[in-house]
């Protein structure tokens, strides 16, 4: 795989796939405040250290291709840094570039390998839900739903709705609620985003209240 710098990076996602891309930031705020740095001017930190409050930091191999398919490439690196930003569990990062990390998307258009991608991930839903390798088809279905809102090519609301089907169980039969569960948490997708923005624009809210909220929000403690 070839070793691209940020600035590379967006280069060839412009040059040769014809997608307007934001330069990637130099740093961004995980959820708990932390400030994480992901690059200089010239290439990428070779790890991410994110302090998660409760538990062990978790690092991240950050300098090295996540994949070797440039659109996979970039879409990766831009979930690993929205995630980053707005949840506690970054468990489905990693579990998802390993699932897509043998996957070969041959194409030299955006369309082509975004439907590729699409479809092995929808693929690959179904199967790992006839596994019964629930976090496996969960990681993957959130980056699906991620795709999805970003406007990748192939990635359909059909599809993310038949996937949103695929009922996952704990062994105790009752519902996993490690990560925001749309189907059967407390809130819709839309009234967790109202309470995210009031949350970050309300100056009252403590610290410890917005933690408080991310944990539940991530890792389905209930009541909210």
């Amino acid at each position: 795989m070839t070793k691209l710098s940020p600035t590379d990076l967006t280069e060839e996602i412009e040059r040769h796939l014809g997608i307007e891309a934001e330069a990637f930031p130099f740093t961004v705020q995980s959820t708990f405040g932390q400030t994480i740095k992901l690059r200089n001017a010239n290439a990428w930190f070779e790890k991410l250290t994110i302090e998660i409050i409760g538990r062990a930091p978790m690092n991240i191999v950050w300098g090295h291709p996540l994949h070797g398919n440039l659109l996979v490439e970039w879409l990766l690196r831009g979930w690993f840094i929205d995630r980053i930003q707005t949840h506690i569990d970054l468990r489905p990062l990693i579990v998802v570039q390993r699932i897509l990390a043998p996957h070969q998307f041959p194409g030299v258009d955006a369309e082509s390998i975004g439907d590729q991608l699409s479809s092995i991930a929808v693929r690959e839903c179904i199967r790992l839900k006839a596994l019964g390798r629930n976090d496996e088809l969960v990681a993957l279905r959130v980056f699906y739903r991620w795709c999805l809102d970003e406007d990748v090519s192939g990635f359909t609301e059909y599809d993310s709705l038949e996937l949103s089907q695929l009922t996952v169980k704990a062994f105790n039969n009752k519902h996993l609620v490690t990560m925001r569960d749309d189907d059967f948490g407390p809130f819709t997708r839309v009234q967790l985003t109202h309470i995210e923005m009031n949350i970050l624009i309300n100056e009252h809210v403590t610290h410890a209240q917005r933690t408080l909220f991310l944990l539940c929000r991530d890792w389905g403690i209930r009541p909210i």
